[in-house]
This record gives C-alpha cells, structure tokens and sequence, in this order.
C-alpha cells in the first residue's frame, strides 16, 4: 500500500464514526420527515397513506399557522438588528486583552451559558407585578401589571429576554473580528487624516468587520426563526395566540395533536423560509459595499 493510500485510509477510517453519526441522526430523519410531509402519519395510528400536497395546502390557507409564522417574522426583525448592535458595542468595548477587562468580558457572557428554561423563569419574576420591571416604573408613576398576560407588551418583553440572552454569544464573533484587524492600519488611517475615533470605525473597523456582521446577522436570524423555549416556558404562546411561533405551531401538532406527517410539512416549510432567507441575506451583504 502506497503512503499516499495509507494516509487516505486511516483518514477515512477516522471520519467513518462521524459519518455515520451525523446520517443516523442528521441526514436520515430529515429525509424521513421530509417524505412523512406527504402522508397523514399519526403516532397513534400504525397505519398512514400518502396524501401528496395536501398538508402543505392546508398549512398555507391555516390562519394560526400564518400568524405563528407572522409573530415568528415579527420577533425576528425585532431581536437580529438590535442584538447585533449590541454585540458590536459590547465587542467594541470587550475587545482590550488586560485583565479587568477580559473578567468583564467573562461577567458579560453568562446569560449566553445560562439554560434558557432558567433565564425563562428569572424573567417570569421580573415582569411580574411585584417584579423589577414593575418596580421601575412605579417610579414613573405607571400602574403594575402582568407584562406576559398583555397581549401588546408579551412579545416585546420576549424579545428584549433573547437581546438580553443572546448579544454576548455574538459579542465574541466581533471581538475576534476586531482582534484579526492589523494595527498597522489605524496607524496608517492617522497619517492619511483620520483623527476621530468615528473616522477609524467608520472608514478601517466597520468594513473590515463586514464578515463578522453576516456570521452574527445569519446565525442571529435563524435562531430567531427557531424561537420556542421563552415562548413554551414564558407565556405558551399567550396570551391568546400573541406569541405563538411557528416552533410552538410544530409542537403542539406533534406532540399534542399526533398529527406527525402535518408537523413534519411545517417542519419543511420553515426550513425553506429560512434557507431562502439566509440566501437573501448573503447575497445582500455580499454585494453591498461599505467604503
């Protein structure tokens, strides 16, 4: 056996394990889901037949699963944006190596270790009528109320859980950008007439950071599209339907109404909407020129 045959083989005895791990529970249920999609398979029920297109149609003429994917659109336009702009001013601020600073940096990033169940509860006392929030604004002078039982203020009070949660995991991705950029060119922008700190940002730190923007951007908004922990533990959904998300929608016709083959078409549907998404979102940030 030639080293060359060697080498290949001890690599792909090594990837073998792997492989098989990732088509057992990766690559086969996506497919075995993608073709329940077309049968009306129940969990109770041994038996199921194909039905074709038809729990597709029924999910885009059902209006909760319109307006789960409406509450879900809402809630990502609403938590991408501002958690990437809080990521980057944190990554701004946290991207000095001495010491007090990295022990901030560490503070600062236990909301995005901590489990969300346990985050979900925290926030359930905060916005409580006895809880912080309320606490706040009877300063103000404004009434207390049950922020997760207002149909208005449930989703906002979700969002701002997720910010809260999740800036500091994106914060990194942006340390690491600004960390990669070379000193030599602030030094060089000085010379060349860039005195500000804005001037540097805008001119040497924003557009080298164009590929850190669109990890945190894409990753941020698929996340945002798979929102289900704060809403099952936070309201459920609630109150009514103001913050049921298509994830909830999935669940509970799995779960709670066995209709697996139906759960598994919205299952399909959502990963579409987030693959053509993320298409948008790379072309955009592709073409689009900073400087």
């Amino acid at each position: 056996m030639s080293v060359f045959r060697k080498r290949s083989f001890f690599a792909y005895l090594f990837i073998f394990p792997a492989l098989v791990v990732l088509l057992t529970f990766v690559y086969f249920p996506a497919f075995y889901s993608f073709y329940l999609s077309f049968t009306n398979y129940n969990l109770l029920s041994r038996h199921y037949s194909f039905v074709g297109f038809e729990n597709y149609w029924k999910l885009l003429h059902d209006p909760l699963f319109l307006d789960s994917l409406k509450h879900t659109a809402i809630y990502t336009a609403g938590v991408v944006p501002i958690q990437t702009l809080v990521a980057l001013g944190l990554g701004l601020v946290y991207s000095s190596s001495n010491r007090f600073v990295k022990l901030m940096r560490a503070l600062v990033f236990v909301p995005a270790i901590t489990s969300s169940v346990i985050v979900s509860l925290i926030f359930i006392w905060i916005f409580s009528p006895s809880g912080f929030v309320n606490s706040v604004l009877s300063l103000f002078g404004v009434k207390p109320e049950n922020w997760l039982i207002v149909p208005s203020a449930a989703l906002p009070a979700i969002m701002s859980v997720a910010i809260w949660g999740t800036s500091a995991y994106f914060m990194v991705v942006f340390i690491a950008g600004i960390n990669s950029i070379p000193e030599n060119l602030y030094e060089a922008s000085l010379i060349d007439g860039a005195k500000s700190a804005w001037q540097r940002f805008r001119y040497i730190t924003l557009p080298l950071l164009k590929p850190s923007v669109f990890i945190a951007t894409v990753l941020g908004m698929i996340g945002a599209l798979q929102i289900f922990d704060l809403s099952y533990v936070m309201t459920n959904g609630g109150p009514g339907y103001a913050t049921y998300t298509a994830l909830l929608y999935i669940y509970d016709y799995a779960f709670s109404y066995n209709e697996m083959g139906y759960a598994a078409a919205a299952s399909f549907l959502l990963f579409v909407l987030i693959f053509v998404v993320s298409l948008i979102l790379r072309r955009y940030l592709e073409v689009k020129r900073w400087y």
